[in-house]
């Protein structure tokens, strides 16, 4: 059974660890087949990433600290394998984790909680023969705006867990699971939104296809077309008011960012050297913070904080906008203009041509920025760039 639902991309804030009543302990992992006899050199991990290249084998993560690379582990001949007690409590950094098993000569896999240990430490993982779960991902909508889908990924969920993901350039992405109820969802660049959908797998189910069409963002549909105007602005700092249309002939980067965000704080240098550098070939930025719910004072007192802790205590270079709160709502991370273009996650730059009409995202972060500016500049020898669109 499948259940398909379309959804915006948001930037997903991870929820804080649950607090532990008892400390971590060690673990067994016991690996049984079918039969209930012991699967030596299984592979098992908390996390498996595809790539398609027929039915292929996942990369995988070792248990432990999930910021580091840790190489999967093998069940000794019993069909064991041990985690200490340190092992287990950076594994369970943020919260409890699954464990999942795979032993690709006899296509077999398995799925358990680790909180699902007994009074003795194990936590038994029954295999089953794999189901080769095909996800086929488009986007007519996308295509038929003129844009390709450069990048289609999916997160398959297992119960309250991701451990399962796969990426491609191409339109196919693929998964071997065991039977149960698992979440999906779709996704590929920020031109596209989010689909969201259920799976179950039974028991006797060897292939399963998912086919999923990805709608167009707002974002898609404004490129080569003319910028939506400056909605609804509350406060100006570092400029008076201005608008797009007072801005014609020059090539303008809308930031929707905020203070409360970090990556948003930490790459604003970045987007000032870029600012410092082509301003006077015709580049001009706009950093239109979210709508607040404090007052504009309170707003510009954490504006005037974050430049002194992160850019050397000077204001910034460029006009900083207060985005108003659209249609009464008082969400702190809504807004009207952020409304316009429909963002969702923070940073979003937006690039506009000379002649006001969107170009796309921009990722001032990437090594080709400059490239990106010179070519939209139309500074002799750019060299031929577009903006990137990806989802990170």
């Amino acid at each position: 059974m499948i259940v398909i639902r379309s959804v915006a991309a948001e930037e997903a804030t991870p929820a804080p660890p649950e607090e532990t009543a008892e400390p971590a302990r060690a673990i067994t992992l016991r690996v049984i087949d079918p039969e209930g006899k012991p699967v030596a050199d299984a592979k098992v991990g908390d996390y498996a990433c595809w790539e398609i290249a027929g039915v292929s084998l996942p990369e995988m993560h070792g248990f432990g600290d999930p910021r580091e690379d840790i190489e999967p582990q093998l069940t000794d001949e019993n069909g064991q394998y041990r985690l200490d007690a340190a092992t287990v409590a950076a594994d369970q950094m943020y919260g409890p984790q699954a464990a999942y098993a795979i032993a690709g000569d006899r296509e077999l896999v398995g799925m358990a909680e680790l909180a699902s240990a007994d009074a003795d430490g194990v936590v038994t993982i029954a295999m089953h023969p794999w189901c080769v779960v095909d996800v086929m991902v488009d986007s007519t909508e996308l295509a038929d705006l003129g844009h390709p889908l450069e990048l289609a990924k999916c997160y398959i969920h297992w119960n309250e867990f991701r451990p399962f993901f796969s990426s491609s350039t191409g339109k196919q992405l693929q998964f071997l699971l065991p039977p149960g109820k698992y979440n999906f969802d779709a996704y590929g660049s920020r031109l596209v939104e989010d689909v969201e959908g259920e799976l179950e797998i039974l028991a006797d189910e060897r292939s399963e296809r998912i086919e999923v069409d990805l709608p167009a963002t707002r974002l898609a549909h404004l490129i080569r077309h003319p910028a939506p105007e400056l909605a609804e602005i509350e406060a100006w700092r570092y400029s008076k008011p201005l608008s797009l249309a007072d801005l014609r002939g020059q090539v303008v980067v809308l930031e929707f960012w905020g203070t409360w965000c970090g990556p948003c704080v930490a790459s604003m240098p970045k987007l000032i050297d870029l600012y410092d550098e082509f301003h006077d070939d015709g580049l001009m930025v706009i950093a239109v913070h979210s709508a607040s719910p404090d007052s504009e004072e309170a707003w510009g007192e954490r504006l005037a904080a974050a430049g002194k802790k992160n850019w050397g205590g000077v204001d910034l270079p460029f006009p900083v906008a207060l985005d108003g709160v659209a249609d009464g709502k008082d969400a702190w991370r809504s807004g009207a203009t952020h409304g316009e273009y429909e963002i969702h996650t923070w940073p979003t730059a937006i690039m506009i041509d000379r002649q006001g009409n969107v170009i796309g995202e921009f990722n001032y972060r990437d090594e080709n920025a400059r490239d990106v500016l010179r070519n939209a500049l139309e500074i002799a020898d750019a060299a031929p760039a577009a903006p990137a669109s990806t989802r990170e």
